[in-house]
C-alpha cells in the first residue's frame, strides 16, 4: 500500500509497518503497531501524508509513519462489528460499518503536525 506517496509494508506477525524508499528499496522508518496475534485488521494509507490507519477490535489507530509507534487511537465500532478499511478523504477518515448497513463513521483526519484526532 502507499502512504504519502511511499510504499508501506505491514507485518502483522511482527506488529510493524515499514516505510520503504521507492528509489532504493531501503527501509526509511519502522513504526510499531499495537496488534495482537489473533487480530484481523483493515489498513489503509493517507494519500497525502506519511500516515497509516489501522483498524482492529473496533479501534482506529492513527499512525504517523515518521514516529516509532502509533499515537492516536479512537473507538469507531463495537468489538465484533463488521467494519471496512478506513479511507481518508476531504480531511476526514471514513470507516464503513457493514454491521448496520451502508452507514459510515466519520472522524476528522488528524492534523499531520500535531497528530491529534
Amino acid at each position: 500500500m502507499l502512504a504519502g506517496g511511499s510504499p508501506v509494508v505491514v507485518d502483522i506477525q511482527g506488529r510493524t509497518a515499514a516505510t520503504v524508499d521507492p528509489d532504493s528499496g531501503e527501509t526509511r522508518n519502522t513504526t510499531e503497531l499495537d496488534l495482537r496475534p489473533e487480530d484481523t485488521i483493515q489498513v489503509s494509507g493517507s494519500p497525502l501524508t506519511p500516515r497509516l490507519y489501522v483498524l482492529s477490535r473496533g479501534v482506529l489507530a492513527v499512525c504517523d509513519l515518521t514516529a516509532t509507534s502509533c499515537g492516536d487511537a479512537v473507538p469507531v465500532g463495537a468489538a465484533g462489528a463488521e467494519l471496512g478499511a478506513p479511507v481518508e478523504a476531504g480531511g476526514r477518515v471514513f470507516v464503513p460499518d457493514y454491521t448496520r448497513g451502508p452507514s459510515l463513521d466519520r472522524r476528522p483526519a488528524p492534523d499531520a503536525g500535531r497528530g491529534t484526532t
